[in-house]
């Protein structure tokens, strides 16, 4: 059996580029380091924004 993977920290139906947005913000990576190509992958680079975006606030909830 395999290691828990550790950048699944929480459970989510996004795309993986939104986890991986979500994962970049945790590692503490800049914004502008989004892996898509707004030209090439519109979508997947918009779902990364997202993710990126989203993590601060779902951290904001659970210090609640």
């Amino acid at each position: 059996m395999s290691p828990p993977n550790p950048e699944a920290a929480y459970d989510s139906d996004e795309s993986p580029a939104y986890e991986s947005g979500w994962n970049a913000y945790q590692r503490d990576l800049d914004r502008t380091g989004n892996p898509y190509n707004a030209d090439w992958e519109p979508e997947a680079h918009e779902e990364w924004q997202r993710g990126w975006m989203d993590a601060p606030e779902e951290d904001a909830e659970l210090e609640q």
